[in-house]
């Protein structure tokens, strides 16, 4: 899709657009990835940052912007609320949970994931008012737990300034080529002092409505026409088709009465509304659809919403000699999906999808800080999570041409859904450091946890033998993962380190299959197979990653190189095994085994005081490395993942005038991958884009002019 874009502007309330600072050096990012306080070229791990005049000048609005420019990482929008991360390899499967963790401060998002995990989903909160994002690369058990086998990713919001009155006001207008339309955003933040240097609030609000590029030709494509005409169904033509709206708004509060005590309330909502689905057809031109006008189901026609609310409380108080934070949030998601059968089915049916999410999450955590060469943190977290699912599937032609292949159905009730899950985790993690030498230092860490799942499913309707069918299931586990650091630093300027590292995600409850027709010799298997037709539960799946890297400042810090190559070995992927000959039912298992290993490097080099320049890739070779009978052979493609991207940009700043500027350039390379396992769909990526920004402050007022994929690259982003 090409996008062009003009007239992006900023309003500050206080001192707008900053000059180039005179220093060639290029400047230290803090992160909190280890949950402390550590520079980027200081922390023995292989982590990514984006700061908040970065994602400015990036223009980044979605994890998508980003994710698949940085080294090792992969990110596609599959439908809202159905996002999906791969880093080094590691991704889910449809229906699969999340194998990359996301966090929004300290608050874990994953937990507003759909049940069932549609495509490893997680949730795409938008970039606004971020102080930074930190993209950690490996598995993340210790600290972060379940679901950060791949990593994490963090976006971390700016907090409310206690001492002075700020604020900024964005508008911008773009159009999208071809197809598209014409394109709005607004975003506005205010911060208060409202007891200086104690209490002060800080509010964030935005609104993005982007045009559709999508176009049902349905009505002109004869064959859809004389499929709808057989079925009793309509079809027709209609552009501006996946037009979407983004709201949201955020309020933190921050009081510090002293400096022992900082206590943080943060609460947001952020809603979508799409009209129509992203989602085109191979057969067709670009862009191009032709389902049929599902609106007897749902007025709206083919539809997605998502709704994410989210309240987090963080109490930190400083004993001197260690600290503690906790952090307590309550969060509530739902997501909603109505769309057209015939996309898959040969019949005219529709459904609508409505999957809701509630948790509770808590985590207390201790921090040391001695003056010796010793240092602890550690803690304890728990997580209640409720999740739902109610889909329905109908006819939605004549009720008299009902229902195709089906036969003699109820028109109103194709396929009937309605799933509860309940999760509680609770686990007990901690890093222990040493300084054992001036130039060498040891981390040692552990977590253990603890999950109870309940499963409750209810089907009827066609899809499901016409009868009525309820299952209740359970499943409980107990682990433990650990990781090993060992760094070594020369001098300031560079750090050396080796890493072992285990990640983990949680299992689930698995349906037994009906073995009157899955094991008609009645041994207890899955006819053909040795995997049993009552399974038991799935376990956890895990992984061990052995890590090198290296991080260097050179040429008086005006050159930074950091590098790294991995391989890791992921055991207990789960895995669908049919009977043989096939029943019509399914039993998964923890059978796949995989590695992956690759090198990444990152620079960035500050030519001048005023010009700089990065670059950025990977390779990444993750395949099977056993044969699998649903996954494949061995030697398999593991799905999701490009072998190589690159990332390069050139960021110029200069006066016009008096007036301070910039012009930056992006380019990213994705290479071709598949999206499947079995290579049957049609290869995606393989492409690179160009964006573009470009901007100048006149007194409180910053005016940029950006562009989006500059070389119009018209290719698949993602194939389900």
């Amino acid at each position: 899709m090409g996008v062009f874009a003009a007239g992006g502007m900023t309003q500050a309330v206080a001192q707008g657009g900053e000059a180039a600072t005179g220093q060639s050096a290029i400047d230290e990012i803090v992160v909190t990835a280890t949950k402390r306080e550590t520079t980027l070229q200081d922390t023995a791990m292989s982590i990514s940052a984006l700061g908040a005049d970065t994602i400015d000048k990036r223009n980044l609005i979605s994890m998508a912007d980003y994710l698949s420019s940085i080294p090792g990482v992969n990110a596609q929008d599959f439908a809202p609320g159905a996002n999906k991360i791969v880093i080094r390899g590691i991704g889910a499967g449809l229906f699969e949970d999340a194998t990359v963790a996301m966090y929004f401060g300290e608050v874990p998002v994953n937990v507003l994931t759909p049940n069932s995990g549609i495509t490893g989903a997680v949730t795409d909160l938008k970039l606004v008012d971020l102080e930074r994002v930190e993209v950690l690369r490996g598995p993340q058990g210790t600290l972060y737990g379940s679901g950060s086998m791949g990593g994490t990713v963090r976006n971390i919001p700016s907090s409310p300034n206690l001492e002075k009155i700020e604020g900024d006001l964005e508008l911008g207008f773009s159009n999208t080529a071809d197809t598209g339309g014409s394109n709005t955003k607004f975003s506005g933040t205010v911060n208060l002092p409202l007891v200086e240097n104690e209490l002060a609030l800080r509010v964030t609000a935005y609104n993005f409505d982007n045009s559709g590029y999508m176009k049902t030709v349905g009505a002109s494509n004869p064959d859809k026409v004389a499929f709808a005409a057989a079925h009793g169904a309509t079809v027709k033509n209609e552009g501006d088709v996946g037009a979407s709206e983004y709201a949201g708004a955020r309020a933190s509060l921050l009081w510090k009465p002293n400096d022992e005590l900082k206590i943080s309330l943060m609460t947001l909502t952020q809603n979508l509304e799409q009209e129509g689905l992203l989602r085109g057809a191979e057969s067709l031109n670009p862009y191009e659809a032709i389902p049929l006008d599902i609106s007897p189901l749902t007025s709206r026609g083919e539809f997605a919403e998502d709704t994410i609310d989210i309240h987090n409380l963080v109490v930190e108080y400083d004993f001197q000699s260690f600290s503690i934070l906790a952090s307590s949030s309550w969060l509530d998601g739902q997501t909603e999906r109505g769309f057209d059968l015939s996309r898959t089915f040969p019949l005219a049916g529709a459904i609508v999808d409505d999957w809701r999410r509630e948790g509770f999450v808590q985590e207390i955590r201790i921090s040391s800080q001695w003056d010796g060469p010793l240092q602890f943190i550690g803690g304890g977290y728990y997580e209640d999570l409720d999740s739902s699912r109610a889909a329905k599937s109908e006819w939605i032609g004549d009720d008299v041409l009902c229902c195709g292949f089906l036969g003699v159905v109820d028109p109103d009730n194709l396929f009937t859904l309605n799933d509860e899950t309940n999760t509680t985790q609770k686990a007990i993690f901690g890093e222990l450091s040493y300084q054992m030498h001036e130039q060498v230092s040891l981390t040692v860490g552990g977590r253990w946890f603890d999950y109870e799942r309940t499963d409750t499913t209810a089907r009827s309707g066609a899809f499901n033998g016409n009868v009525f069918s309820e299952t209740a299931m359970a499943s409980d586990e107990d682990g433990t993962n650990f990781m090993a650091n060992v760094s070594y630093t020369p001098d300031d300027d560079h750090l050396i380190y080796a890493q072992w590292a285990q990640g983990f995600r949680l299992g689930r409850p698995v349906p037994s299959v009906p073995a009157a027709v899955c094991d008609i010799d009645n041994d207890g298997f899955l006819d053909g197979t040795n995997v049993s037709v009552d399974p038991g539960n799935l376990d956890s799946d895990t992984l061990d990653s052995f890590e090198l890297g290296a991080k260097s400042s050179l040429m008086d810090r005006r050159l930074v190189v950091n590098a790294s190559v991995y391989r890791i070995k992921w055991d207990g992927i789960p895995v669908f095994i049919n009977a043989i000959p096939a029943c019509g039912f399914q039993v998964q298992v923890n059978a796949g085994e995989a590695i992956s290993q690759g090198v990444e490097f990152e620079t960035t080099y500050s030519v001048t005081d005023k010009l700089q320049v990065g670059l950025g890739a990977s390779y990444v070779n993750a395949e099977l490395s056993k044969d699998s009978a649903s996954l494949g052979d061995k030697g398999t493609r593991l799905p999701g993942s490009p072998e190589w991207n690159a990332h390069a940009s050139v960021e110029y700043e200069f006066y016009l005038g008096d007036r301070a500027s910039f012009i930056r350039a992006d380019y990213a390379y994705i290479d071709s991958y598949h999206d499947d396992i079995g290579t049957a769909f049609p290869e995606v990526g393989g492409y690179g884009t160009l964006s573009m920004r470009a901007g100048t402050n006149i007194d409180n007022f910053d005016i940029d002019f950006y562009g989006m994929n500059l070389t119009n690259v018209d290719d698949l982003m993602a194939v389900q």
